[in-house]
């Protein structure tokens, strides 16, 4: 049996038992993934990027293959390749298989409308039928545009992965451009955060980083942003209250040029240790991880956990295995976090808090009951990291911006008296 045979018998099991695994177990695709590749040392590269593509491009259009399900499951996975337009040869043959023909499809609409004639199917295929069903009504809604647009826009970025972004030191933006961009062009810097490069396709950062060293970090250009609200001054005094594995510490230290102090906390002790290797390799000298009780600080950044609403795109089958009773644990620990990291902002100093989630729970209606029960704070106005435009206290990052995450972030300054 040929490789594309293989792989064709394959897929369809796998993509039933990572189905049960994400919706019924609640598993993360990623961590459900990298076991089977240790259960199954025999698939190669090859094997494991078409699954992968495969399994992800199939918990993308879910809400769209539910109605093929149990029965139809070979054409569940076809109409997935077909609608993420994946170029390996076993999608083609399993399209094949399945009988399905149609032209590629650029648009959301254009998938709608061709998948009723494909499938035969006598209902429209809507957007809103791409998330599940409690989400819509808790959107928070931009102001610029009709509730009905703003959903479209968003599902629809939904339904492509984000961008690649690397944050790079502002000197070695020529050279790490320079190395992205030979012998084809696939990477630019962002106009407005030039130290942001965009990176189409496929790319080697270990290659990256043996031709020009340590002078860049993995991070989304909506984190990015997050940093640049900040604005950390060199010679401060800030606390990462939910540091993770440090991606804004280390961007909050490159901004105030390795000088100030930078407390980073977390839960988890893993992510700690890794922040403590990256600062590392990245010469950063300011990051500390063990606090001192009742230390004040210039700014406290607050980048809670959160429903991660604002990944969708990069993480398809994350929407299957939230649920709404999530948004409300998630805006409650929320809460928490932003009271216990008030009193620890000196007087005069900027309280900052993010979440890459779009409902309104967790943000515009967080912040507003915060302010409400903390009248020492008020809104900071700051400009917009991509648009220079003012804000006025909070501002997002939506995920046709980049394309990448969606972001919100809001900016509170403590009152001198």
């Amino acid at each position: 049996m040929n490789v594309v045979a293989k792989q064709m018998e394959l897929i369809v099991p796998l993509v039933q038992r990572l189905d049960a695994l994400v919706c019924d177990g609640r598993r993360p695709a990623d961590v459900a993934l990298a076991q089977l590749w240790r259960e199954h040392r025999e698939w190669g590269a090859r094997d494991r990027r078409f699954f992968g593509d495969a399994v992800f491009a199939f918990f993308r259009w879910r809400g769209w293959l539910a109605g093929l399900l149990p029965e139809r499951w070979t054409t569940a996975v076809a109409t997935a390749c077909w609608l993420d337009a994946l170029p390996h040869p076993a999608a083609l043959e399993i399209l094949k298989q399945a009988g399905l023909t149609a032209p590629f499809a650029a648009t959301l609409s254009d998938k709608a409308r061709a998948l009723v004639e494909m499938l035969e199917m006598p209902t429209p295929f809507l957007s809103a039928q791409l998330v599940p069903p409690w989400v819509p009504e808790r959107l928070v809604q931009p102001d610029d545009v009709s509730p009905a647009a703003a959903q479209a826009q968003l599902f629809a970025c939904f339904q492509s992965r984000p961008s690649l972004w690397l944050r790079v030191a502002p000197q070695a933006v020529p050279a790490v451009l320079a190395w992205l961009n030979q012998p084809v062009i696939r990477a630019a810097a962002h106009p407005a955060l030039t130290e942001a490069v965009r990176v189409d396709g496929a790319v080697d950062l270990n290659g990256l980083r043996k031709a020009v060293g340590a002078v860049f970090e993995v991070q989304d250009l909506s984190s990015q942003c997050v940093g640049r609200v900040c604005a950390p001054e060199p010679g401060a005094r800030w606390w990462d209250a939910c540091a993770g594995a440090g991606g804004k510490a280390l961007h909050l230290a490159a901004l105030m040029h390795n000088r100030g102090t930078i407390l980073a906390t977390d839960v988890r002790a893993a992510a700690l240790a890794e922040l403590r290797r990256r600062a590392a390799a990245a010469s950063v000298t300011i990051i500390r991880t063990r606090p001192s009780e009742h230390e004040p600080f210039d700014g406290v950044l607050v980048d809670a956990p959160c429903s991660g609403l604002g990944t969708w795109n990069r993480n398809p089958d994350m929407r299957w295995r939230t649920e709404a009773a999530v948004v409300d644990a998630c805006a409650a620990t929320q809460r928490q976090l932003l009271a216990q990291a008030a009193p620890r902002v000196r007087p005069g100093g900027i309280l900052v808090y993010a979440v890459c989630t779009v409902t309104r729970s967790e943000t515009t209606d967080l912040v507003g009951d915060f302010l409400s029960g903390h009248p020492e704070f008020q809104p900071d106005r700051f400009p917009h990291p991509l648009t220079g435009r003012e804000a006025h206290g909070a501002a997002w990052v939506w995920p046709w911006d980049g394309p990448c995450g969606g972001m919100f972030i809001a900016r509170l300054r403590r009152a001198v008296g």
